[in-house]
């Protein structure tokens, strides 16, 4: 998931790639950890700063390695992070051109880009990027890896978008066995992520609820925090679903206070906003539903 799936290869390839200048293994192993770090502790602006260094490092003492693709990689997986998509493709592109251009694996790279794509509203785009992840890596050695079974959550969620839940369902259920199966408890709760929405789609809301206290539980204690803010936006989803729209306003609107307190971002709550704009207009109230449909359109530009 978020843990480096490279540290312990690093020192496989680094040898016949860099230079012998000591302590040159040890410094990007370091590098590679604290970005990371970072990363788990959505402290993203400081991890955004370690992955522009580690792509100029890459591309001048290793423009060969695979390393350099793998750069390329965390750089889009951070301006993801911080919502900016063009970038985050750009480099994410770049990476899966490097790693293909080299033999390397790009799977990790292709199921990410299919994230950008889905949190950009890009769903057509995200589902050719994942038929070309599987198509692609279907022989690749280590097929049953983490990404693997990364880009079949992502791949549930935009089955669930075009409403072919059964396919979606039965791809949610074989991530569930396998994380069960390793013991990997981020990967469960991702995929039990996209099954709250399965089931608000099936208005199996009692369910829905449930999973929503747990993970709420789950992400708070991992600190979380961004991950904890969509999970509060999804029980506004549920009770909006039941047509209680007063109590989703209520849960759309801790969802955006608690993400802004964390972040002290305005990027971070645009669908909470659009969320609370359709909840007022529900409830016939047309004065704050413009309010915060206005708020929504400036924070998204």
């Amino acid at each position: 998931m978020k843990n480096s799936p490279y540290t312990l290869l690093l020192f496989l390839f680094l040898g016949c790639g860099l230079p012998a200048k000591e302590p040159t293994e040890k410094v990007w192993l370091e590098s590679i950890d604290e970005y990371w770090r970072l990363s788990e502790a959505e402290e993203y602006s400081k991890a955004l700063t370690i992955a522009k260094e580690q792509v100029g490092y890459a591309e001048k003492e290793f423009p060969e390695s695979a390393f350099l693709a793998e750069s390329h990689e965390r750089l889009g997986n951070t301006y993801k992070s911080i919502h900016d998509y063009q970038k985050a493709a750009h480099y994410l592109r770049k990476s899966i051109f490097l790693g293909k251009s080299k033999g390397f694996a790009t799977l990790s790279a292709y199921q990410r880009l299919s994230l950008v794509y889905v949190e950009a509203g890009k769903i057509d785009s995200a589902l050719t990027t994942l038929h070309k992840a599987f198509s692609e890596n279907r022989e690749a050695t280590g097929i049953d890896s983490i990404y693997w079974y990364e880009a079949k959550v992502n791949l549930a969620e935009i089955l669930i978008m075009k409403r072919e839940y059964q396919q979606a369902e039965k791809l949610l259920e074989a991530v569930h066995v396998y994380s069960t199966s390793k013991g990997d408890s981020s990967l469960m709760m991702t995929a039990a992520t996209v099954k709250v929405r399965l089931d608000i789609y099936n208005a199996h809301y009692d369910s829905a609820l449930k999973a929503c206290e747990i993970l709420k539980g789950y992400y708070k204690r991992n600190n979380e925090m961004e991950r904890y803010g969509s999970t509060v936006n999804n029980i506004g989803a549920i009770y909006f679903a039941k047509k209680n729209y007063g109590k989703a306003i209520e849960y759309f609107q801790k969802a955006a206070d608690q993400k802004l307190t964390r972040f002290k971002d305005s990027a971070y709550v645009a669908t909470e906003l659009i969320n609370i704009s359709v909840a007022y207009e529900k409830n016939h109230d047309t004065l704050k539903s413009q309010y915060y449909y206005r708020l929504h359109k400036r924070v998204s530009k």
